[in-house]
């Protein structure tokens, strides 16, 4: 895994459980929603989504990145997964950030990108709307960069294209031509004997 997408999945637990209680737990991916820093609800077997509802939001979300249980026998059977251990959990959410097409912006460090792409994937998340409590992008990319997250400018990718000014070109002042004496004289000739004469 590389190390923006690690921090980016990092990010994604900061937002979706905090970081006490990710400290309180095995590193989150033991929580069940409802869960508070006070009183962090786990569960103990690997083995399968715990599918626990919790009655106050009305969701038996769980894990690390809070997985909802409905979706756990169809994922679990397209991902192979084994069990709901931390492996598991790692590789689903893998799996949801590529259903985003966010993914490669995660490679890239396009982080605000790759938010707002997977904002429909993770109710804490920026404009979310699913009217639970949303967490500020400025906040998320603090997270992010403990994480040891790094933006676009930081991995090698070219930076944005900037307009440059660039004056024109000076117009050449035009010269008048020497090559064709005989002809300006015929013209002063011509003038001459029309206004020279009275």
């Amino acid at each position: 895994m590389s190390p923006n997408l690690k921090a980016f999945l990092d990010t994604i637990a900061w937002s979706e459980i905090g970081p006490v209680l990710l400290a309180k737990s095995d590193n989150g991916y033991d929580i069940c929603v409802g869960s508070t820093p006070d009183h962090p609800i786990r569960f103990t077997d690997y083995s399968t989504h715990p599918r626990r509802h919790d009655p106050a939001t009305d969701s038996d979300a769980a894990g690390r990145y809070q997985f909802m249980g409905r979706f756990w026998p169809e994922y679990q059977k397209q991902l192979s997964l084994p069990d709901f251990g931390p492996a598991s959990q790692d590789k689903w959410c893998i799996q949801l950030i590529r259903e985003c097409r966010a993914l490669d912006d995660v490679e890239a460090g396009r982080f605000e990108d790759a938010v707002f792409k997977c904002r429909s994937r993770w109710a804490s998340f920026p404009a979310a709307g699913y009217g639970q409590h949303e967490n500020k992008l400025a906040d998320m990319k603090r997270a992010y960069e403990a994480a040891g997250g790094r933006y676009a400018v930081d991995v090698g990718q070219p930076p944005q294209p900037t307009l440059t000014l660039v004056p024109p070109p000076p117009v050449p002042v035009p010269k008048f031509s020497t090559a064709t004496p005989s002809l300006i004289d015929g013209i002063i000739s011509v003038f001459a004997a029309i206004f020279g004469k009275k």
